[in-house]
This record gives structure tokens, C-alpha cells and sequence, in this order.
């Protein structure tokens, strides 16, 4: 399917190459995807391979726009679209431009990575694993051979030896917050939640500002259950919630899971929610037992939801809204629902 989507547009053969000026474009366009590891898989292969079709000299010589040109800027562009080829599940157009590659550098590591790439592509698993296991014996501190690995083994359903490979790895390099994401979500998928819980508590430290961090860290604690784990995970929502600026829809349906069947709410939300902050309406969770001061949370967080959805959500959407805060125990926050009174 994808290739059929991407033949389509391509243009014809008969069809004369694009003025230098829509290539100067092209090529500004896949540096900022470059640069920026924007992924736009189907763009970059089809004019990457424009670009080395009708204007190779023009790229290496700097006549098209960004990058300076010279030999480097060409074979980044052979690595770029071969990769993005890849990507877009057409490994056989590929074929041509990583044989160039390994043909002009081949004692080079990424050259090397891309051969192996091509064999993830082809589903020709052994031969990756080859390629992976040789660069790895020439240095076994190559990082990006290492998570090739990572990913082989779990493109082939072995998550155990994916997790193996990683923890190696970061014995290593304990500072990489991919590997650390990584590795938590290999633990979720094999029911390890309390390695994944260790994992996402390494990708917080590194990543202190970051309300994706928080809520997957609070989601997996809601996930383990007890009394203890609900209250921390209600923190972190709260964290989560404040980070973006009162804009996480999630963190606040968390934070209403976290306080229904009886759970307890938090504290600190009637003062910050009128002072017209959201985000301070629940920063202040699930540090205090006082149950009377703690009950205003699951009405703050409901508040929340509610202005979310008459934000941006269609208008036939609410009504589910409404129902989930009784599914979650909290039909006495619920408005027109049956069986409910509108607050």
C-alpha cells in the first residue's frame, strides 16, 4: 500500500525534472527535516530521490540550496533518502543507494548500520543480526549499533532479549532518556511494572520538565494499585497537570481515576482554582491525610475536564464525558446523566 501511495507520486518518466528553483526549496526542506529528526519518511524518499536523480551535480557542487554541497552533502543525501526508503517499506528501492554507500565507505560503521537496516526492512533477521554483532565486536561501545539491536530483537517478539541488550547499554550510558523510555516500555509489555516503575524514575531525573515523564510515571503507579501507589500517582498528575500549564486532558482524567472508588483526594484545589490556575489547582496533591481539607480535588479536577470538553471536544462527546465521571465513581460530580441531579 505504501508503495503503490508513493509511486503515485512520483512523476512520470517522461516528465522534465523540477525547476532548479522547487529543488532549492527540496532541498532546504530536507535539511530542516534532518536537523530537526522530523520524521516525513514518504516526502524525503520521494524527493531525495529527485535529487539524485536529475540534480547530483547541482547538490554537490552547492548549486541547490543548504548545506554548503561538496562529496559529504552527497552521500548524507544517499543516506537520507536509503533511509527514508526504509522507512516508507519500500527496502528494494533502497537497494541501489546503500550498495553505492558501502561501495564508497566500506569500513564506515553508519554504512555498515545501514546495510543492517536494510536487512530489519527485508525481514532477513539473521543477516541483521550479523551485521549488528560484528560492529559491536569492532566496538562495543557503539551506541547505535547497540539499539539496533535493541530494536531487532523486539521487531522478531523477543522483548526479554531487547530489555537484556538495554540494560547492558545502560550500564554504560545511564544518561540516554530514550533508552530509560525504551526499556520501561519493554518492562510494561511483560508485566514488570515495578522495573518499568525504576526506569521512568531514571527518565524524570532526566528529564525534571517534562509533563510526559510525570504522566507515564503516574499512569504506571495507578496501574500497580494500594493505597500508597494511588496517592504518589495523584502527585505526579498534579505535577504533570502544572508543567503544562493546566493543558494535560489526561492528567486530569488521571487525577479523577485516582480519587474515585473511595480513594483519597488531594488537598490545596479550592484556593488555587479560584485564584484561575490549573495547574496549581492540584500541584499541591497527595502530600496530607486531612480528609476535610482533601475532598474538593474530584470537583476541581471535574470542573476541569468539563471546561476542556465545552473547549475544543464536539458537543456529542460530553455526554461520555459525563458518564465516565460516574464509571469512575464519581456520579455525584456528573451532570445529565440519568439518575443524576445537574449540578
Amino acid at each position: 500500500m505504501r508503495a503503490r501511495r508513493l509511486a503515485r507520486r512520483r512523476p512520470r518518466s517522461n516528465t522534465p525534472p523540477p525547476p532548479a528553483k522547487t529543488n532549492t526549496n527540496v532541498n532546504q526542506t530536507r535539511h530542516q527535516s534532518r536537523d530537526a529528526r522530523h520524521k516525513n519518511a514518504e516526502d524525503v524518499a520521494l524527493y531525495g530521490s529527485l535529487l539524485l536523480k536529475h540534480h547530483r551535480g547541482a547538490v554537490a557542487s552547492g548549486g541547490i540550496g543548504g548545506g554548503g554541497g561538496g562529496e559529504e552533502e552527497l552521500w548524507l543525501l544517499h543516506e537520507q533518502t536509503a533511509v527514508a526508503l526504509l522507512e516508507a517499506g519500500l527496502p528494494d528501492c533502497a537497494v541501489p543507494l546503500i550498495k553505492a554507500v558501502l561501495a564508497r565507505w566500506p569500513d564506515s560503521r553508519r554504512a555498515r548500520r545501514l546495510q543492517g537496516m536494510y536487512y530489519e526492512a527485508a525481514s532477513q533477521w539473521d543477516k541483521a543480526e550479523d551485521v549488528y554483532e560484528s560492529m559491536l565486536d569492532a566496538d562495543p561501545a557503539d551506541e547505535a549499533a547497540t539499539k539496533r539491536l535493541a530494536a531487532l530483537s523486539r521487531s522478531r517478539g523477543d522483548p526479554a532479549a531487547a530489555a537484556a541488550v538495554l540494560r547492558a547499554y545502560l550500564d554504560h550510558f545511564q544518561g540516554d532518556l530514550q533508552a530509560w523510555e525504551e526499556l520501561a516500555d519493554l518492562y510494561c509489555e511483560s508485566g514488570a511494572l515495578r522495573q518499568a516503575a525504576f526506569c521512568l524514575e531514571e527518565a524524570i531525573l532526566l528529564a525534571p520538565g517534562s509533563p510526559a515523564a510525570h504522566l507515564r510515571y503516574a499512569d504506571l503507579l495507578y496501574s500497580l494499585g494500594g493505597r500508597e501507589q494511588c496517592r504518589t500517582a495523584r502527585a505526579y498528575y498534579s505535577k504533570a497537570l502544572q508543567l503544562s500549564g493546566g493543558r494535560c486532558t489526561r492528567a486530569v482524567v488521571g487525577l479523577l481515576a485516582a480519587t474515585g472508588g473511595g480513594r483519597d483526594p488531594t488537598d490545596g484545589a479550592v484556593e488555587a482554582a479560584e485564584a484561575g490556575d490549573a495547574g496549581a489547582a492540584v500541584a499541591a496533591a497527595a502530600s496530607t491525610t486531612d480528609r476535610a481539607s482533601l475532598a474538593a480535588l474530584p470537583g476541581t479536577a471535574a470542573r476541569l475536564l468539563r471546561a476542556a470538553y465545552r473547549d475544543s471536544a464536539p458537543e456529542a462527546l460530553r455526554p461520555l464525558m459525563e458518564a465516565m465521571l460516574v464509571a469512575q465513581g464519581h456520579a455525584d460530580l456528573a451532570e445529565g446523566v440519568a439518575g443524576n441531579q445537574t449540578k
